[in-house]
């Protein structure tokens, strides 16, 4: 009979992975379990008379319900070549967007759901767009050509890519929007990159990689940087590495619970939100934000939770989702408190 393998994502500890593995090892049938502590997921391989159900329940009894998520046969494909790719296209696109953003006339026009769109958002799309169909995987931008989901919804693989979020931050010249990029497999954010183009600041995560921020860094001459093989991507890659500092960032114990929520859509159910918290943990501090720099904040450990209980799209949270579970967060859906997918 043929084995099963599934993995269990997004373990919360690191003590956890090891529990999990403990209590499945005892059902009779499994054949390998094998815990990832850094990237906090177990990967399960059974067969009879081990079922599905059996997995499901086990998990129940030890308090950890999760949904468990076929593994592709296929060798997982080397992503550090796809991160410097990322990496060179959100830093062109933000070349692009400060440019714009330091001439007098955005030109901002209104889309139909009545968000602003500015030339800098077409600029941005165009350059991502352009390097990353090198790679030949579906792309999915906010400012591309709308694809129904019906069509994407069984993509294995594609790029999520919001080539300006933040829009409103921008024409506000606050300084607080970013080029983001995401690659996904089977619903999954398996690698983010987000750059900060007003601060010069790059974020970038992966699958078996980790996530790390650089400030400052040759963004310039990564840009032109030529990389003709996956050895030569390697290198370089590992050259940003040793520039960038891993996250989370070790932060002084603070005195309260931070929640760091939107700046410019600020909502009754995010007041009741940080309301219901105050009451639970006494003192709060909120921390207001423009686009994916608030789960980057997550990510970096200077906040403790983002709600986002608005409206919802892929590319609003794919690249920061990857780089928050890289980093050792969690990210839920609010309503179920189940790992989320895309």
């Amino acid at each position: 009979m043929e084995k099963k393998t599934f993995s269990i994502p997004n373990i919360s500890c690191g003590h956890c992975v090891n529990a999990i593995k403990t209590e499945l090892n005892e059902l009779d049938g499994i054949s390998k379990v094998e815990g990832d502590i850094e990237g906090k997921s177990v990967e399960v391989e059974w067969d009879a008379p081990v079922t599905e159900d059996n997995i499901k329940n086990k998990l129940t009894e030890i308090n950890y319900p999760a949904r468990l998520k076929p593994i592709s046969k296929r060798k997982r494909m080397d992503l550090k070549p796809y991160i410097l790719r990322s990496i060179q296209a959100a830093i062109a696109a933000g070349n692009a967007i400060n440019e714009v953003y330091h001439s007098e006339d955005f030109g901002v026009e209104y889309k139909t759901d009545k968000s602003p769109l500015t030339l800098a958002d077409q600029k941005s799309h165009e350059i991502i767009m352009n390097v990353l169909k090198e790679f030949d995987i579906p792309i999915l931008s906010e400012e591309g050509k709308e694809t129904p989901y019906a069509q994407r919804k069984d993509w294995e693989r594609f790029w999520v890519v919001d080539p300006l979020d933040g829009t409103k931050e921008f024409i506000k010249r606050n300084g607080e929007f970013t080029v983001n990029i995401a690659l996904v497999e089977h619903n999954r954010p398996v690698l983010g990159t987000i750059f900060v183009p007003d601060r010069n600041t790059l974020y970038f995560a992966a699958h078996d990689f980790g996530a790390y921020k650089l400030e400052d860094g040759p963004f310039s001459e990564l840009v032109g940087a030529q990389s003709d093989s996956n050895n030569e991507a390697r290198v370089l890659l590992d050259q940003i590495v040793g520039q960038s500092t891993r996250l989370p960032v070790k932060n002084p114990q603070r005195p309260a619970l931070t929640i760091v929520g939107s700046r410019s859509h600020k909502t009754a159910e995010l007041e009741a939100y940080v309301e219901e918290k105050r009451k639970a943990y006494g003192e709060v501090e909120f921390i207001s934000a423009g686009s994916s720099l608030k789960i980057c904040l997550v990510a970096e450990g200077k906040a403790d939770l983002y709600p986002r209980l608005g409206p919802t799209m892929e590319w609003d949270t794919a690249a920061g989702q990857a780089i928050a579970e890289y980093a050792g967060a969690s990210v839920y859906q609010y309503d179920t408190r189940e790992t989320a997918d895309l």
